[in-house]
C-alpha cells in the first residue's frame, strides 16, 4: 500500500534555492512548496514539561504494538529511530539470540518487505529484507539508535547516537507492503526500556546531528510515540494519524532508571 501526503498551506515550508530543505536532505529535499518558514528539525527541543517515563518490556512476548494505518506505509525512503537502554547489556534480548526493537515487516513469500530496527545482538536495521547490523548496546545506558533508507541514493545506512555508524547499497526501491498489512509492534523479546520512537517517511538524516532527546511531529512523521503515559495502557500517537499503540503482555509505561 502506497501512501501520499497532502499538505495544506500551514504546513508547507521554504525550500532553498537548490530545492532542498533547511536542515535535512536525501529524498526529504524539495518535497515541500514554498511558504512559512521551517523549524530547525535536527536541533534537539528542550524537555520541559513532559515526565521521565519509558515502555518497559520484558523480555518473551512483552511488547506494544501500535494499529495500522497506510501512513506506516512509506511511498519511498524511511527512517525509524528510538531511545533504547538494555536491562543487561550482556543479555538484552533475555535469553533468545535476537530479539525486535520495532518492526514493521511482511514477509511476502518472495522475501521479507518493511523496515525494523533489531539486536541480534547488534544493533540491526533491515529494509526490505535487507539486513546491516552496526553497534551492540551497552548496558544500562541509553543510546539514540536509527535506521534510514534513502531512495534518493538507494542506501541503507545505521545511525549511533547522531553519527552514521554503518551505510550499505540498496536494491532500487523500498517496495510497500502487501495486504494485509501488519502493524507497528515495538520491544518483543528485548529486555529493557524504549524512550521515543519515530517513524518517517524519507531520510531524515544524511549527515552528522545531535540527537534529540524527545522528538517532535512534522509533516514527514508517519508515527510518534513518546511513551510518556506512566501507569496507562496505551501509548499515544502524537502524529496526525492517531497510531495509537496498546501495550500487552506484561508490558508497562514507568519511571526508567535514568532519563537520555
Amino acid at each position: 500500500m502506497r501512501f501520499a501526503v497532502i499538505l495544506t498551506s500551514a504546513v508547507l515550508a521554504a525550500c532553498n534555492a537548490d530545492g532542498s530543505l533547511p536542515g535535512m536532505g536525501g529524498d526529504l529535499a524539495g518535497v515541500l512548496d514554498s511558504g512559512v518558514p521551517r523549524p530547525d528539525l535536527t536541533a534537539p527541543p528542550d524537555l520541559a514539561g513532559p515526565q521521565c517515563a519509558a515502555l518497559h518490556v520484558r523480555g518473551g512476548t512483552s511488547h506494544a504494538i501500535a494499529k495500522y494505518s497506510a501512513s506506516l506505509d512509506p511511498p519511498a525512503g524511511v527512517t525509524i529511530e528510538m531511545w533504547v537502554l538494555a536491562d543487561d547489556g550482556t543479555n538484552p534480548c533475555a535469553g533468545a539470540g535476537s530479539c525486535e526493537l520495532a518492526s514493521h515487516v511482511r514477509d511476502s513469500g518472495g522475501g521479507a518487505t518493511g523496515y525494523q530496527l533489531s539486536l541480534t545482538p547488534s544493533v540491526e536495521f533491515v529494509a526490505a529484507g535487507q539486513p546491516l547490523p552496526f553497534n551492540r548496546l551497552p548496558p544500562r545506558q541509553w543510546s539514540h539508535v536509527a535506521g534510514v533508507y534513502d531512495s534518493t541514493s538507494d542506501t541503507y545506512s545505521g545511525w549511533w547516537d547522531g553519527t552514521q555508524a554503518i551505510v550499505g547499497s540498496g536494491n532500487g526501491a523500498l517496495p510497500p507492503l502487501a495486504a494485509p498489512s501488519v502493524p507497528l509492534t515495538v520491544g518483543t523479546g528485548f529486555n529493557g526500556w524504549i524512550r521515543e520512537l519515530r517513524v518517517t517517511h524519507g531520510a531524515r538524516y544524511t549527515q552528522a546531528f545531535p540527537p534529540p532527546a524527545r522528538f517532535e511531529d512534522d509533516p514527514y512523521t508517519a508515527v510518534l510515540l513518546h511513551f510518556d503515559e506512566l501507569g496507562q495502557a496505551t501509548a499515544r500517537d502524537r502524529s496526525m494519524y492517531g497510531n495509537d499503540a496498546a501495550l500487552l503482555e506484561g508490558a508497562t509505561i514507568d519511571a526508567p532508571p535514568t532519563c537520555p
